[in-house]
């Protein structure tokens, strides 16, 4: 009975010692196509990927779990007889659930695309950069599970040309400046750390490069919801490279939203394949196996098929 009791209050120890009081914060992250250091073409669309978390809500949430797994061993000690319901109360009251404290990003009077700009460490950038999704929610609640996701792109063909040159940019989301905030409503300033991007003079495409630019092209028009003219850039790009993984997933998704199900499913087996046959390029941004087999099965059901063995493990 000693040695579990013990155990139990180390276990607590370490717990209190690990987990540190969380406040709701806002954090911010950008990608730009798919990376962090980005080579790209003068005239070749650039897609951002912007993301929203909150990681004091996140860490509560992993403290939380931990406490209920302590609290679930605890009652188990209980049953077992190994402590007593008093020695059980008085851990009891050092085993403290937090509450999730979420942050909400925007409102009705003040839609969070407000309060979001492109910085680069001489200011403001002044690129065309523009949200590719119509109808975004005002407001985006950020609790204890993942993270929010936005893009915007630098079309090809805005009337803006993106000079060649080395640029660094963040994601800024500030709230400075504005004389009345909602009620309830994150306020503050937040950066991402920066993306290193190099824009050079689109050289003599190789078929390597034709490749890169398919898959740039095909991936910005996804986003955007061209499905049609990001299908004819994904085919180019795998007939150009047929092991290409992330061609294969993102021509997937295009099919997917075209309703193409069965070509869809085609794709996604493709590169689960390729996925098998050995590890992808570190560079590319397709999605992990996981991934696939979730949209195969998902597939699968919409078809009214039977998941495949494969899909299921």
């Amino acid at each position: 009975m000693r040695k579990h009791h013990l155990a139990l209050a180390a276990i607590i120890l370490i717990l209190h010692s690990v987990f540190v009081l969380a406040v709701p914060t806002l954090d911010v992250g950008l990608m730009i196509d798919g990376a962090g250091d980005v080579i790209s073409y003068v005239g070749w669309p650039l897609l951002f990927e912007v993301s929203f978390a909150n990681q004091g809500a996140i860490n509560d949430s992993l403290y939380n779990q931990s406490i209920e797994t302590e609290l679930a061993e605890l009652e188990d000690l209980v049953a077992s007889g190994d402590i007593t319901e008093t020695e059980a109360e008085q851990f009891r009251e050092t085993l403290i659930l937090r509450h999730i404290e979420p942050v909400v990003l925007g409102a009705v009077d003040l839609p969070w695309t407000e309060l979001v700009s492109f910085e680069s460490p001489d200011g403001i950038l002044l690129w065309p950069i523009e949200l590719l999704a119509e109808d975004v929610p005002p407001a985006i609640t950020l609790a204890e599970t993942g993270a929010a996701l936005a893009w915007y792109g630098v079309d090809a063909e805005g009337s803006v040309e993106v000079a060649p040159g080395i640029y660094e940019i963040s994601l800024m989301v500030s709230t400075a400046g504005i004389a009345t905030v909602p009620e309830g409503m994150w306020t503050g300033k937040s950066v991402s750390s920066p993306v290193r991007i190099e824009i050079r003079v689109e050289p003599e495409l190789t078929d390597e490069l034709l490749l890169r630019k398919g898959i740039v092209y095909g991936r910005y028009d996804l986003y955007r919801g061209a499905f049609e003219s990001a299908k004819d850039y994904l085919l180019d790009a795998v007939a150009l490279d047929p092991i290409s993984l992330e061609a294969w997933v993102l021509l997937g998704e295009t099919q997917y939203s075209l309703g193409d199900l069965d070509d869809a499913l085609d794709s996604f087996f493709q590169a689960l394949d390729i996925e098998a046959q050995e590890p992808p390029d570190p560079r590319q941004t397709a999605e992990p196996p996981d991934y696939l087999l979730i949209r195969i099965a998902q597939i699968q059901r919409e078809l009214g098929l039977t998941p495949s063995s494969e899909s299921e493990s």
